[in-house]
């Protein structure tokens, strides 16, 4: 069908004749591949300009064009349209006085949009709600996340999809979350804690609010990551999952425990005050016994000592792994010169440092009580050993920590290069040397190999 010469045809009315055109050229299947190239041409310019071309053309589509364009393409396997071109040929047709761009419009059913101008709308409704979610703040954290998801900061990249999928989903989500944040029970592992379904139910009103595998909860895991990150220790995550272990540390840092039960620190050699004065503990010392205190009753402690105390033996000693921790209490209890002090106080904190054993810490520190700490020369072991002296810089001592203890324990396993890149979060000065011997072997060092040596320096510093 031809349309040239036809604009005696023209209907009087310019709306109703937008739409009689955009119905022709919808029924006309010879121009659908042109229409759609034309509306991604018109998105990508924002004005009728350029061109487009169509390979392979139909025979419907020669025709089609024929009609329009006034030209014989039968012979032609493709074509560029100009699309200022196509727009004057309108003008020679019974749609005269019809512009491209509000056929296009009516083509589609809807009002087409620069890219430019739908990301500008975009952002600007972005904006808007996040600008919304601000209001009523108070807390730093709150205020920190919500900056740090407006300018696309680590961690936040879930939220941004979230915000792309459902907005308003994520608004609920949002506003949980960040009530979350304003109501931590506590920081850097304070004595002050709450279960997690708990805390989740008081904030969201469902105990399995905050898990860690629903998306409410892991917009809160992720916030609570960014906020790890940026407290001031070199703290940093190497991936973006975390092992059950981390995301324990993780809450735990912020007084939120998942089981006060589980959650325990292993000692002996210590005793302990309940808020009232009554002495514990003592009967457990007093028998050599190894006892796991849960997180749960030691927040009913007030007071923690070594249970035999005095000017000379004001220390503890920590050790991070059960089996050195096991071969030091046997070694000691075959140990006839102890003498009156039968045991001397030892903690197990089984790998990274849970909430229980940050409270029975700082329990021992308000005593002013020294810390021996002693743990594995790979980069993980020395970024825990740094993150306790950095907690108590003025109690703790790197025991067993130096240049020469880390070649006695040097071990075969070599230190793959993404482990290697952990120990440039290592700033601890005293650290240096050891950190730089690490990164010439290559190789992890481990405590079972000092466990004479670190046996003989509590009997010696014990005075027998």
């Amino acid at each position: 069908m031809t349309m040239a010469g036809q604009n005696e045809n023209q209907h009087p009315c310019t709306g109703e004749l937008i739409q009689v055109a955009a119905a022709y050229f919808r029924k006309e299947t010879g121009f659908n591949r042109l229409f759609q190239l034309f509306i991604k041409k018109y998105q990508s310019l924002g004005r009728i300009g350029g061109s487009v071309r169509l390979s392979k053309l139909t025979d419907a589509e020669k025709n089609a064009l024929a009609g329009i364009m006034r030209r014989d393409f039968s012979s032609q396997r493709s074509v560029t349209v100009h699309l200022e071109q196509f727009n004057q040929a309108l003008a020679d047709t019974k749609f005269s006085g019809v512009g491209l761009k509000e056929l296009l419009d009516a083509y589609a059913g809807k009002n087409i949009r620069s890219r430019e101008d739908q990301e500008r709308e975009y952002t600007s409704k972005k904006a808007a709600f996040f600008e919304k979610m601000r209001q009523g703040l108070s807390h730093p954290y709150s205020q920190r996340c919500l900056d740090n998801i407006v300018n696309k900061g680590p961690f936040s990249r879930g939220t941004q999809l979230a915000y792309d999928r459902q907005p308003e989903c994520l608004k609920a989500h949002l506003i949980n979350v960040l009530c979350a944040l304003e109501n931590l029970p506590g920081a850097g592992g304070a004595a002050n804690y709450q279960r997690l379904p708990v805390f989740a139910s008081d904030i969201t009103g469902d105990p399995h609010g905050l898990d860690a595998d629903t998306e409410q909860g892991k917009l809160f895991v992720a916030a609570l990551k960014y906020l790890r990150s940026m407290e001031g220790d070199n703290f940093s995550y190497e991936s973006a999952a975390l092992s059950a272990e981390q995301l324990n540390e993780l809450l735990e840092f912020y007084g939120l425990v998942r089981d006060d039960i589980l959650n325990f620190v292993t000692i002996i050699g210590l005793k302990g005050f309940l808020k009232d004065g009554k002495q514990v503990l003592e009967s457990p010392h007093e028998q050599g016994m190894v006892m796991n205190i849960p997180l749960k009753e030691l927040t009913r402690l007030s007071k923690v000592t070594p249970a035999f105390l005095s000017d000379d033996n004001q220390a503890v000693y920590v050790v991070e792994n059960s089996g050195v921790f096991s071969e030091l209490v046997d070694r000691l209890k075959n140990t006839a010169d102890l003498g009156s002090w039968p045991y001397p106080p030892l903690i197990c904190t089984h790998g990274q440092f849970k909430l229980a054993t940050l409270v029975l810490l700082n329990l021992l520190v308000q005593q002013d009580i020294v810390i021996y700490y002693s743990g594995d020369f790979d980069p993980e072991g020395l970024l825990m050993a740094q993150r306790l002296k950095q907690r108590y810089p003025d109690n703790v001592t790197l025991w067993h920590y130096d240049e020469n203890a880390y070649i006695k324990s040097l071990s075969r396993i070599s230190l793959p290069e993404h482990r290697l890149k952990k120990l440039r979060s290592v700033v601890l000065p005293e650290m240096q040397v050891v950190k730089n011997l690490m990164l010439d072997k290559r190789a992890a060092g481990y405590q079972e190999t000092l466990i004479g040596d670190a046996f003989l320096s509590i009997v010696m510093r014990s005075g027998s």
